[in-house]
């Protein structure tokens, strides 16, 4: 049965193999990242999953995993990179609403800074587990809170007013904008997770390839310097974080590795043949993944390491089984096809938050469904929302279409 490992590895191969040939960027990042993660499934065994049976791994539930996401990867050739600063948004509506973000941002951080210190200061593991079997709140439940905790899932976001004030040589908008990502990361140091670094990472290195004909190769390197060093002292409590919680011996060994990074990111088509292939399913219907559209109560199953990733197909599939799974993996795709199929319609500022939503769905995808809480639910809302409302906010919308076929 050790075979079927290599569908995902070859399907997902053969995409970023298209990608690398049409020198797309960030086509070939995301698709990457789903092929490391297929290439680190080739290790997983029981160390990894001590209770799951890989004799029992169907070629039907590898097949099902590989081509759903395979198709949401497809959208990533869709995604065209700028090619002209008359394709940036300007403008007083533009301006307010950075302002009114990088206040959103200071004030997240300085909310949320007490917690993520506090958190550090004890085991990251006693953490985790309090959180997961006595149900430890770390934040405080009140509105202040959800404010806090609301700007920085816009990260995507700041890092585009990032790169669109290095273009436009904003030096204070530069440094402001900056604020966004960090209180991401101290949003989730909050509970001692290690994402918050991992997924700012790749929003940058994203959002940098949109930008990257637009800069000027001195201020490029310049660029690569301070993401260098800057994220190498990020990874620093990462690199601690994943000591604790991985490692017995309290030291960086092959367990913590095996652990913590290669099961991180390859358990992930183990973890959904594991839900597909239980006989007796619970489902959530909805109340797990889309609690801000149901009064249902939250369904708790700690049945088939629900703590573990097994990417958004999971979340979709525990709604109801295969047809939810079906369904809602169609509505988002349809929804990120159509609009990043007809994006020269839509303004250049609505896009920006529509690109967010889609890159902040399919990176943090690969792990599980971020946006399957009320919070992630109201990102959502207020993405599309924002979208929708500002679609129309440019006149000269065919500026985009101009320029993309030049």
């Amino acid at each position: 049965m050790y075979v079927i490992r290599l569908i995902p590895i070859l399907v997902f191969g053969f995409i970023l193999y298209k990608a690398i040939k049409r020198k797309n960027k960030v086509s070939i990042t995301i698709i990457g990242l789903y092929f490391l993660s297929s290439f680190s499934s080739l290790f997983i065994n029981s160390e990894n999953l001590r209770l799951h049976d890989f004799n029992s791994d169907s070629f039907f539930s590898f097949l099902i995993y590989t081509l759903i996401l395979a198709c949401f990867l497809s959208l990533t050739f869709l995604v065209k990179p700028y090619s002209n600063v008359k394709q940036l948004p300007n403008g007083k509506l533009y301006n307010l609403i950075q302002i009114i973000f990088i206040l959103g941002s200071l004030y997240s951080l300085f909310y949320l800074s007490p917690y993520a210190i506090k958190s550090l200061l004890i085991s990251a593991l006693e953490l985790r587990t309090d959180m997961q079997i006595y149900g430890l709140k770390v934040l405080p439940e009140s509105i202040f809170t959800t404010i806090a905790v609301g700007f920085p899932s816009f990260y995507f976001v700041y890092c585009f007013m990032f790169f669109i004030s290095i273009v436009k040589k904003q030096k204070l908008f530069i440094l402001l904008n900056l604020v966004g990502p960090i209180a991401f990361i101290i949003n989730v140091l909050t509970v001692s997770g290690r994402d918050g670094v991992i997924l700012t990472f790749f929003a940058f290195i994203l959002t940098f390839f949109l930008f990257e004909n637009l800069i000027n190769s001195n201020i490029k390197k310049r660029l690569k310097k301070v993401f260098i060093l800057g994220f190498s002292i990020a990874f620093i409590p990462i690199f601690f974080i994943t000591i604790d919680r991985f490692s017995k011996s309290e030291e960086f060994n092959f367990n913590t590795l095996n652990k913590g990074i290669i099961s991180y990111i390859g358990v992930q088509p183990f973890v959904f043949a594991d839900n597909i292939q239980d006989e007796n399913p619970i489902f959530n219907y909805g109340a797990n993944s889309f609690p801000l559209f149901t009064t249902s109560e939250v369904v708790t199953n700690k049945k088939f390491y629900s703590g573990l990733f097994g990417t958004f197909l999971v979340a979709f599939y525990k709604v109801s089984g295969y047809s939810s799974l079906i369904l809602i993996s169609l509505i988002f795709y349809l929804l990120f096809f159509l609009i990043l199929k007809l994006n020269n319609r839509y303004s250049v500022l609505s896009m920006v938050f529509f690109l967010s939503l889609f890159f902040h769905f399919i990176i943090t995808g690969i792990f599980y469904f971020r946006l399957g809480t009320k919070g992630g639910n109201l990102y959502l809302v207020l993405s599309l929302l924002i979208f929708f409302i500002l679609r129309n906010t440019r006149k000269n919308k065919n500026l985009n279409e101009k320029y993309a076929n030049n």
